[in-house]
């Protein structure tokens, strides 16, 4: 899909189950550092009836991350170039990401 670098499957704790990377990317230290960010803040999203998220996004100037959690058991990690089309991580991701979760149901 253009501009995704990649994408880690993860367990709610970080741990990858799956992934498929295109460059040199630690999915270990990625899954467990974004997952336990979401995990700090879900408290306070929680707080403002922001809840449930169904996607996170974190950009900056050289690349993006999309979270997707699939079922409150995994999430759907991908690593996106900074200029990816705003179709791809709204549409794209979110279709593959319900995919998923019906593999965990």
């Amino acid at each position: 899909i253009q501009g995704v670098l990649g994408n880690v499957v993860t367990s709610s704790d970080g741990l990858p189950i799956d992934m498929q990377l295109n460059e040199d990317i630690n999915p270990e230290f990625v899954g467990v550092i974004l997952t336990q960010a979401i995990g700090d803040v879900q408290q306070e999203v929680e707080f403002l009836a922001l809840s449930p998220v169904h996607q996170y996004l974190l950009t900056s100037g050289g690349r993006s991350y999309s979270l997707i959690p699939i079922d409150g058991e995994a999430f759907l990690i991908s690593f996106l170039k900074s200029d990816v089309p705003r179709g791809v991580w709204q549409n794209r991701l979110t279709g593959a990401a319900a995919m998923l979760a019906s593999v965990f149901n």
